[in-house]
């Protein structure tokens, strides 16, 4: 494949990922008005869980030149959660933070 068509295959995956996010929340937003969504509760490490979720969406910051930092409280340990939607909830806010930030934020 020649550059252009790499770049067309990269803008075709990343508009599917789009869609496919986009669609599950809609499917979840549907689930949650319908009182069907069922919360899985349990002891989470909120550090380890914002981690992971960073690191998820660090790529797509250093493709907009955004700097991300995580700062933990040392008595914050864990919480009760549904880790899922937890990550769900902050992977959607972190997404929405680079998307909207200007070229060297942070």
């Amino acid at each position: 494949m020649n550059e252009k068509q790499k770049h067309f295959i990269d803008n075709i995956l990343i508009s599917n990922e789009f869609l496919l996010t986009l669609i599950n929340d809609i499917l979840d937003l549907s689930k949650i008005e319908a009182a069907k969504i069922e919360l899985v509760p349990e002891k989470i490490s909120l550090p380890a869980t914002i981690k992971e979720t960073l690191s998820l969406i660090r790529e797509k910051a250093s493709t907009h030149k955004v700097y991300l930092k995580s700062e933990f409280d040392p008595e914050l340990e864990f919480m009760e959660a549904d880790k899922q939607r937890f990550k769900q909830i902050l992977f959607n806010l972190l997404s929405n933070a680079v998307k909207f930030s200007k070229e060297g934020g942070r």
